[in-house]
Protein backbone atom coordinates (compact mmCIF):
# COMPACT_ATOMS: atom_id res chain seq x y z
CA UNK A 1 0.00 0.00 0.00
CA UNK A 2 2.67 2.16 1.01
CA UNK A 3 4.68 1.66 -2.20
CA UNK A 4 1.68 2.12 -4.48
CA UNK A 5 0.70 5.82 -2.46
CA UNK A 6 4.43 7.12 -2.99
CA UNK A 7 4.16 6.64 -6.93
CA UNK A 8 0.74 8.35 -7.84
CA UNK A 9 2.22 10.97 -5.44
CA UNK A 10 5.17 11.17 -8.20
CA UNK A 11 2.74 11.00 -11.44
CA UNK A 12 0.47 14.39 -9.49
CA UNK A 13 4.05 15.87 -8.63
CA UNK A 14 5.57 15.68 -12.71
CA UNK A 15 1.78 15.76 -14.13
CA UNK A 16 0.19 18.88 -15.46
CA UNK A 17 -3.29 20.30 -14.35
CA UNK A 18 -5.74 18.30 -16.10
CA UNK A 19 -8.49 15.88 -15.53
CA UNK A 20 -6.06 13.25 -15.25
CA UNK A 21 -4.79 14.60 -12.41
CA UNK A 22 -8.15 15.20 -10.72
CA UNK A 23 -8.45 11.62 -11.44
CA UNK A 24 -5.40 10.46 -10.04
CA UNK A 25 -5.76 12.38 -6.70
CA UNK A 26 -8.76 11.37 -6.14
CA UNK A 27 -7.43 7.48 -6.03
CA UNK A 28 -4.80 8.45 -3.60
CA UNK A 29 -6.88 10.09 -0.94
CA UNK A 30 -8.79 6.77 -1.25
CA UNK A 31 -5.30 4.10 -0.87
CA UNK A 32 -3.95 6.50 1.33
CA UNK A 33 -7.01 7.27 3.87
CA UNK A 34 -6.77 3.08 4.91
CA UNK A 35 -3.28 4.05 6.38
CA UNK A 36 -3.78 3.85 9.72
CA UNK A 37 -0.69 5.88 11.36
CA UNK A 38 -3.15 8.86 8.96
CA UNK A 39 -5.59 11.22 10.01
CA UNK A 40 -6.11 13.40 7.20
CA UNK A 41 -8.67 16.41 5.68
CA UNK A 42 -11.71 14.16 4.75
CA UNK A 43 -13.16 15.79 1.09
CA UNK A 44 -9.47 17.20 0.89
CA UNK A 45 -6.60 16.35 -1.23
CA UNK A 46 -3.47 14.58 0.11
CA UNK A 47 -0.79 16.73 -1.68
CA UNK A 48 -0.92 20.67 -2.68
CA UNK A 49 1.05 23.43 -3.34
CA UNK A 50 2.45 25.39 -0.06
CA UNK A 51 4.97 28.37 -0.27
CA UNK A 52 7.33 29.20 2.23
CA UNK A 53 7.90 32.41 4.05
CA UNK A 54 10.25 33.36 0.54
CA UNK A 55 7.09 32.68 -1.61
CA UNK A 56 8.80 29.58 -2.73
CA UNK A 57 6.37 26.98 -4.14
CA UNK A 58 6.62 23.55 -2.96
CA UNK A 59 4.62 20.21 -3.17
CA UNK A 60 3.88 19.10 0.09
CA UNK A 61 1.97 16.05 1.98
CA UNK A 62 -0.49 18.31 3.70
CA UNK A 63 -1.87 15.65 5.63
CA UNK A 64 1.26 15.63 7.84
CA UNK A 65 -0.12 18.63 9.31
CA UNK A 66 -2.30 15.77 11.49
CA UNK A 67 0.90 13.51 12.18
CA UNK A 68 0.53 11.63 14.97
CA UNK A 69 3.89 12.12 16.04
CA UNK A 70 6.88 14.86 15.90
CA UNK A 71 9.57 13.85 13.15
CA UNK A 72 12.46 11.70 14.38
CA UNK A 73 14.80 14.20 13.10
CA UNK A 74 13.95 17.18 14.70
CA UNK A 75 14.15 17.45 18.17
CA UNK A 76 13.22 21.74 19.18
CA UNK A 77 15.51 21.60 22.54
CA UNK A 78 18.63 21.08 20.12
CA UNK A 79 17.63 22.40 16.69
CA UNK A 80 15.97 25.67 17.80
CA UNK A 81 18.47 28.62 17.47
CA UNK A 82 17.70 31.90 19.35
CA UNK A 83 19.13 35.19 17.79
CA UNK A 84 18.77 38.20 20.06
CA UNK A 85 18.58 41.49 18.57
CA UNK A 86 18.13 45.21 19.76
CA UNK A 87 19.32 48.73 18.80
CA UNK A 88 23.29 47.76 19.60
CA UNK A 89 23.13 44.74 17.04
CA UNK A 90 20.36 45.49 14.95
CA UNK A 91 21.65 43.67 11.51
CA UNK A 92 23.93 40.74 13.19
CA UNK A 93 22.37 38.56 15.95
CA UNK A 94 23.96 37.32 19.32
CA UNK A 95 22.78 33.35 19.62
CA UNK A 96 21.42 32.96 23.40
CA UNK A 97 21.69 29.13 23.88
CA UNK A 98 19.27 27.77 27.03
CA UNK A 99 20.30 26.79 30.07
CA UNK A 100 23.78 29.07 29.13
CA UNK A 101 24.10 31.76 31.35
CA UNK A 102 27.23 33.08 29.82
CA UNK A 103 25.24 33.33 26.55
CA UNK A 104 22.90 35.70 27.90
CA UNK A 105 24.83 37.97 30.39
CA UNK A 106 27.30 38.48 27.55
CA UNK A 107 25.07 39.70 25.09
CA UNK A 108 22.64 42.55 24.42
CA UNK A 109 20.38 41.61 26.73
CA UNK A 110 18.42 43.62 29.01
CA UNK A 111 15.79 42.38 31.55
CA UNK A 112 14.25 45.78 32.30
CA UNK A 113 13.09 45.98 28.35
CA UNK A 114 10.02 44.26 26.88
CA UNK A 115 10.83 41.27 24.80
CA UNK A 116 9.38 39.84 21.64
CA UNK A 117 9.61 36.72 20.53
CA UNK A 118 8.75 36.60 16.27
CA UNK A 119 8.57 33.53 14.49
CA UNK A 120 8.79 31.77 10.98
CA UNK A 121 6.05 29.87 9.29
CA UNK A 122 6.47 26.51 7.07
CA UNK A 123 9.65 26.67 5.74
CA UNK A 124 11.14 29.81 7.12
CA UNK A 125 14.19 30.57 8.75
CA UNK A 126 15.58 33.76 10.71
CA UNK A 127 16.66 34.97 7.65
CA UNK A 128 13.40 34.69 5.67
CA UNK A 129 11.14 37.25 4.70
CA UNK A 130 8.81 37.47 7.50
CA UNK A 131 11.32 37.40 9.81
CA UNK A 132 13.65 40.39 8.23
CA UNK A 133 10.26 42.83 7.79
CA UNK A 134 9.01 41.83 11.36
CA UNK A 135 12.17 42.56 13.23
CA UNK A 136 13.39 45.21 11.47
CA UNK A 137 10.22 47.05 12.04
CA UNK A 138 9.90 46.25 15.80
CA UNK A 139 13.41 47.77 16.28
CA UNK A 140 12.53 50.88 14.73
CA UNK A 141 9.27 51.08 17.08
CA UNK A 142 11.39 50.69 20.56
CA UNK A 143 14.28 50.12 22.31
CA UNK A 144 13.43 46.29 22.60
CA UNK A 145 15.14 42.35 22.83
CA UNK A 146 13.96 41.00 19.82
CA UNK A 147 14.07 37.30 19.53
CA UNK A 148 13.86 35.75 16.50
CA UNK A 149 13.22 31.88 16.93
CA UNK A 150 14.68 29.74 14.25
CA UNK A 151 12.98 26.38 14.06
CA UNK A 152 13.64 25.76 10.70
CA UNK A 153 14.67 21.99 11.45
CA UNK A 154 10.96 21.04 11.98
CA UNK A 155 9.62 23.33 9.76
CA UNK A 156 9.91 21.29 6.60
CA UNK A 157 10.25 18.87 4.06
CA UNK A 158 6.35 19.08 5.17
CA UNK A 159 4.14 21.31 7.57
CA UNK A 160 3.69 19.29 10.86
CA UNK A 161 1.38 20.72 13.43
CA UNK A 162 2.91 18.05 15.87
CA UNK A 163 6.28 19.73 15.08
CA UNK A 164 4.97 23.22 15.89
CA UNK A 165 3.69 21.95 19.09
CA UNK A 166 7.05 20.49 19.94
CA UNK A 167 8.66 23.35 19.32
CA UNK A 168 6.10 25.67 21.10
CA UNK A 169 6.55 23.60 23.99
CA UNK A 170 10.88 24.08 23.86
CA UNK A 171 9.98 28.21 23.38
CA UNK A 172 8.31 28.04 26.63
CA UNK A 173 11.30 26.49 28.29
CA UNK A 174 13.23 28.95 27.18
CA UNK A 175 10.80 31.41 28.54
CA UNK A 176 10.35 29.83 31.65
CA UNK A 177 14.01 30.30 31.82
CA UNK A 178 14.56 33.63 31.06
CA UNK A 179 12.49 34.02 34.25
CA UNK A 180 15.12 33.23 36.61
CA UNK A 181 16.99 36.17 34.83
CA UNK A 182 13.95 38.88 35.88
CA UNK A 183 11.83 38.35 32.70
CA UNK A 184 8.10 38.60 33.45
CA UNK A 185 5.26 36.85 31.46
CA UNK A 186 3.99 40.51 31.73
CA UNK A 187 6.64 41.94 29.98
CA UNK A 188 6.81 39.76 27.23
CA UNK A 189 5.45 39.61 23.51
CA UNK A 190 4.89 36.28 20.98
CA UNK A 191 4.32 37.30 17.30
CA UNK A 192 4.09 34.22 14.50
CA UNK A 193 3.50 34.17 11.05
CA UNK A 194 1.51 31.63 9.06
CA UNK A 195 2.32 28.03 11.11
CA UNK A 196 4.48 30.42 13.37
CA UNK A 197 1.05 31.96 15.18
CA UNK A 198 -0.30 28.43 15.64
CA UNK A 199 3.28 27.71 17.54
CA UNK A 200 2.61 31.33 19.18
CA UNK A 201 -0.44 30.10 20.74
CA UNK A 202 0.92 26.91 21.84
CA UNK A 203 3.81 28.64 23.69
CA UNK A 204 1.58 30.56 25.60
CA UNK A 205 0.07 27.28 27.20
CA UNK A 206 3.06 26.20 28.14
CA UNK A 207 4.89 29.10 30.07
CA UNK A 208 4.81 29.21 33.71
CA UNK A 209 3.43 32.92 33.40
CA UNK A 210 1.08 34.28 31.58
CA UNK A 211 2.27 36.40 28.34
CA UNK A 212 0.84 39.94 28.43
CA UNK A 213 0.36 40.01 24.06
CA UNK A 214 0.36 37.17 21.71
CA UNK A 215 -0.41 37.95 18.05
CA UNK A 216 -0.93 34.78 14.66
CA UNK A 217 -0.28 36.59 11.52
CA UNK A 218 -2.82 34.50 8.95
CA UNK A 219 -2.38 31.22 11.20
CA UNK A 220 -3.88 28.06 9.20
CA UNK A 221 -6.67 26.26 10.50
CA UNK A 222 -7.04 22.32 10.46
CA UNK A 223 -9.61 21.59 13.60
CA UNK A 224 -6.45 20.40 16.10
CA UNK A 225 -7.54 20.79 19.67
CA UNK A 226 -3.51 22.72 19.53
CA UNK A 227 -4.38 25.53 17.36
CA UNK A 228 -4.75 28.76 18.41
CA UNK A 229 -7.02 29.59 21.17
CA UNK A 230 -8.10 33.03 22.46
CA UNK A 231 -7.22 32.08 26.17
CA UNK A 232 -2.99 31.51 24.94
CA UNK A 233 -2.35 35.12 26.44
CA UNK A 234 -3.44 37.58 28.53
CA UNK A 235 -4.48 39.53 24.99
CA UNK A 236 -4.93 37.86 21.77
CA UNK A 237 -5.07 38.95 18.75
CA UNK A 238 -5.13 37.65 14.81
CA UNK A 239 -4.62 39.62 11.61
CA UNK A 240 -6.69 37.36 8.65
CA UNK A 241 -5.55 37.96 5.09
CA UNK A 242 -6.19 34.72 3.36
CA UNK A 243 -9.17 32.56 3.18
CA UNK A 244 -6.95 29.35 2.66
CA UNK A 245 -5.93 29.56 5.95
CA UNK A 246 -9.38 29.07 7.67
CA UNK A 247 -10.35 32.36 8.28
CA UNK A 248 -12.46 31.70 11.71
CA UNK A 249 -12.20 33.97 14.46
CA UNK A 250 -9.97 32.15 17.13
CA UNK A 251 -8.60 35.22 19.23
CA UNK A 252 -10.16 37.78 21.47
CA UNK A 253 -9.91 40.15 18.46
CA UNK A 254 -9.82 39.26 15.26
CA UNK A 255 -9.57 41.29 12.33
CA UNK A 256 -10.15 41.27 8.13
CA UNK A 257 -9.13 43.58 6.16
CA UNK A 258 -10.16 43.86 3.24
CA UNK A 259 -12.55 41.13 3.97
CA UNK A 260 -9.56 38.28 5.13
CA UNK A 261 -9.15 37.42 1.79
CA UNK A 262 -8.49 38.72 -1.55
CA UNK A 263 -6.02 41.84 -0.63
CA UNK A 264 -5.70 44.71 -3.06
CA UNK A 265 -2.38 44.85 -4.92
CA UNK A 266 -2.23 41.15 -4.75
CA UNK A 267 -4.72 40.29 -7.63
CA UNK A 268 -5.03 36.04 -7.60
CA UNK A 269 -1.37 35.62 -5.73
CA UNK A 270 -2.66 33.47 -2.50
CA UNK A 271 0.52 33.96 -0.99
CA UNK A 272 0.64 37.64 -1.80
CA UNK A 273 -2.55 37.69 0.15
CA UNK A 274 -0.86 35.37 2.91
CA UNK A 275 2.58 37.65 3.20
CA UNK A 276 0.04 40.61 3.17
CA UNK A 277 -0.47 39.49 7.26
CA UNK A 278 3.39 40.53 8.49
CA UNK A 279 3.51 43.83 5.94
CA UNK A 280 0.35 44.87 7.75
CA UNK A 281 1.88 44.24 11.33
CA UNK A 282 5.03 45.75 10.48
CA UNK A 283 3.69 48.96 9.35
CA UNK A 284 1.39 48.83 11.83
CA UNK A 285 4.72 49.38 14.39
CA UNK A 286 6.33 51.61 12.87
CA UNK A 287 3.77 53.94 12.14
CA UNK A 288 0.14 52.71 13.75
CA UNK A 289 -2.93 53.33 11.58
CA UNK A 290 -4.91 50.49 10.96
CA UNK A 291 -8.84 51.33 13.14
CA UNK A 292 -11.04 48.34 12.52
CA UNK A 293 -14.81 49.03 12.59
CA UNK A 294 -16.53 46.42 14.66
CA UNK A 295 -18.43 43.60 12.70
CA UNK A 296 -21.83 41.94 14.12
CA UNK A 297 -20.47 38.74 12.69
CA UNK A 298 -17.93 36.89 10.51
CA UNK A 299 -20.21 37.29 7.53
CA UNK A 300 -20.29 40.84 7.78
CA UNK A 301 -16.82 40.92 7.97
CA UNK A 302 -16.15 39.17 5.08
CA UNK A 303 -19.00 41.02 3.29
CA UNK A 304 -17.12 44.08 4.42
CA UNK A 305 -20.84 45.33 5.79
CA UNK A 306 -20.24 46.23 9.14
CA UNK A 307 -22.23 48.46 11.83
CA UNK A 308 -21.18 48.39 14.99
CA UNK A 309 -20.26 51.62 17.04
CA UNK A 310 -17.16 50.17 17.86
CA UNK A 311 -13.08 50.95 16.94
CA UNK A 312 -10.01 49.71 17.32
CA UNK A 313 -6.29 49.72 16.39
CA UNK A 314 -5.11 46.64 14.67
CA UNK A 315 -1.94 45.61 15.52
CA UNK A 316 0.70 47.58 17.18
CA UNK A 317 3.03 46.52 20.00
CA UNK A 318 0.64 47.49 22.83
CA UNK A 319 -1.98 45.03 24.23
CA UNK A 320 -5.31 45.66 23.94
CA UNK A 321 -7.02 44.30 27.63
CA UNK A 322 -10.54 43.92 27.63
CA UNK A 323 -11.21 43.88 24.14
CA UNK A 324 -12.64 41.31 22.31
CA UNK A 325 -14.74 41.15 18.80
CA UNK A 326 -14.68 41.48 15.15
CA UNK A 327 -13.68 43.94 13.30
CA UNK A 328 -12.94 45.03 9.33
CA UNK A 329 -10.77 47.34 7.32
CA UNK A 330 -9.69 48.66 4.31
CA UNK A 331 -6.22 49.22 3.17
CA UNK A 332 -4.87 50.20 0.10
CA UNK A 333 -2.73 48.03 -2.79
CA UNK A 334 0.84 49.43 -1.74
CA UNK A 335 2.77 51.13 1.23
CA UNK A 336 1.51 52.97 2.94
CA UNK A 337 -1.23 50.09 3.12
CA UNK A 338 -2.75 52.30 6.13
CA UNK A 339 -5.87 54.25 5.24
CA UNK A 340 -5.84 55.57 9.12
Amino acid sequence: MTSIAYRIHSIIYYSNHSNNLVIIALCYYTLAASDPGIFGQPGGLRYEYWTDDDGVPYLVDSWKLSSRAQSPNYNPDRHNQYHLFTRENPRVSQPILTGNQQSLTRSNFNARRTTVFVLHGWGGRVTGNSMTTLIAALLASQDLNVIGVDWSVGARPDPNFYNALASGQSVARFINWLGSFGVRGSNVVIIGYSLGGQQAGMIGRYTNERISYISALDPPQRGHNFEFRASDGAYTEVIHTDARMGGNPIGQVDFYPNGGRNQPGCGNDGQCNHARAYHFMAESLVSGGFTGIECESLQHARNGRCGRPGRLRMGGLAPKPGRTGIYFLQTNAAPPFSRG
